[in-house]
């Protein structure tokens, strides 16, 4: 049985954009119906459109080669991630002296809510905010105060903030070219989060590193909530170029760190050479496996030291009970948790997927690939039907070969009978046709009922 509603979903990454439509089955897991992807590498960089007309031209592709999976079904919406280096977050206050006491309501909080979205703090945009606690007569705590009487209420709030027009620029990169319009625009970093962390995770106190391309983001939580987000502007196409510096090819640098790199260098490990061309000629550029990895660990431990300073400005680093948990490209090297324990003292571990997902053309394996990490919380978290399905063409009629295969056999049949006159005279073949019409409607219904009978009057 097809699904009455479907949800679609993009990731803008700094190397790919990846699209994809599925939809939630009843026992809550994720299906997954048709993944997409095109590179990105010159139209997104730091997880930000750098050119416009690339990125509108990639997004209809995405969109087109997504339709084409699901047809005769048609896309009409799609949820987009926002990410980027400028992500952030901030403190904010809010306050409200009521005249009386009185209990707190949602309304209440949405207009506190409301007043966190007017402000521009140092000239950016902001693009999501999160309640953490609530103070009420400047003593009591409550993380949900709705239904508590109280005559002051102070709101302590984390603003997610970023590029001014960041998500208008996104919604004109998708929308302008395509008959699609955007559902909503959640921030990337969260919906991996919602998909790799679980609930308890995040009331232990956890940290999630995403290694992404061509950034690197920390987000942390503590008694269920977000309590800080940053991104450090260096990912994996940084690594990469630092392995180019050895007189070699981006491609060569990317498959030699993919197939053989690793976090911390092992001395001891065998210095094997590798020659990425393989001509034989004299200045066929060459590097051997300790280098390799002196330089892939010199700038993971930069990367990694960052994240760590960026968790303990959040004042959460001695309270992560679940410890940290590591996501993206990067965390597909070797001795990443040992490198990342080294420098900040925490058990590191790579996170999984919290929610079970399907794909009948693909392994549950593949499912964990960490760059669907973004666009799988994206659909997870979706809740508007991005579909608009097409009118189903079956019905209950019997196929016309079988119907036709019956017919003659029905006519066969008679042949063997022979014809006994009706006991309406003069009618002759005709009385004998309305029999084998009586006769055959007991077979296919009604389908011969409105011609046949009319011929007979």
């Amino acid at each position: 049985m097809e699904p009455k509603e479907y949800i679609a979903a993009l990731d803008l990454g700094s190397s790919k954009i990846i699209g994809m439509v599925g939809f939630k089955k009843q026992d809550a897991k994720l299906e997954v119906i048709a993944i997409e992807k095109v590179d990105s590498l010159t139209c997104i960089r730091r997880g930000t459109i750098h050119n416009l007309e690339e990125t509108l031209l990639n997004a209809k592709q995405i969109i087109n080669k997504l339709n084409n999976r699901i047809h005769p079904n048609k896309l009409t919406k799609v949820y987009v991630g926002v990410g980027g280096q400028s992500i952030h977050t901030v403190n904010h206050k809010a306050y409200r002296d009521l005249e009386q006491e009185e209990f707190v309501n949602d309304d209440l909080i949405r207009s506190l809510i409301d007043e966190c979205l007017e402000i521009t703090p140092n000239n950016a945009e902001v693009l999501e905010v999160i309640p953490n606690e609530y103070k009420l007569d400047s003593k009591k705590t409550e993380i949900n105060p709705v239904g508590v009487a109280c005559t002051e209420i102070e709101g302590n709030f984390k603003l997610i903030v970023g590029r001014p027009s960041s998500k208008q620029i996104i919604t004109r990169a998708i929308e302008e070219k395509s008959e699609i319009k955007v559902a909503e625009l959640p921030i990337s970093q969260m919906a991996a989060a919602s998909l790799l962390l679980s609930d308890a995770d995040k009331v232990l106190g956890c940290a999630l590193i995403d290694f992404g391309a061509g950034t690197t983001s920390v987000s942390i939580y503590k008694d269920g909530l977000l309590r800080h987000l940053a991104v450090i502007p260096f990912g994996g196409n940084v690594v990469t170029k630092d392995i180019c510096s050895a007189n070699l090819m981006e491609a060569e640098a990317e498959k030699l760190k993919k197939s053989f790199g690793s976090a911390i260098l092992n001395p001891e490990s065998d210095n094997k050479v590798f020659h990425p061309r393989g001509t034989g000629a004299l200045d066929d550029p060459k590097i051997d496996l300790h280098t390799l990895n002196n330089i892939i660990e010199g700038r993971m431990s930069e990367i990694i030291e960052n994240v760590w300073s960026q968790i303990e400005i959040s004042g959460i680093s001695k309270q992560l009970g679940a410890g940290i948990y590591y996501t993206g490209g990067a965390s597909q090297l070797r001795n990443v948790s040992d490198l990342i324990k080294r420098i900040t003292g925490i058990e590191a571990k790579k996170a999984v997927n919290c929610r079970e997902i399907i794909n009948a053309s693909a392994s549950n394996e593949a499912m964990q690939n960490p760059a669907y990490s973004v666009v799988l919380g994206l659909l997870a978290s979706g809740t508007m039907n991005c579909v608009k399905i097409a009118p189903q063409t079956i019905t209950n009629a019997i196929p016309e070969p079988m119907f036709v295969e019956m017919a003659v056999q029905e006519i066969e049949k008679s042949k063997e009978k022979p014809v006994v006159p009706d006991k309406d005279k003069g009618k002759g073949i005709g009385g004998w046709k309305k029999k084998f019409v009586d006769k055959s409607n007991t077979l296919f219904g009604s389908m011969f009922e409105n011609n046949d009978d009319t011929e007979m009057k």
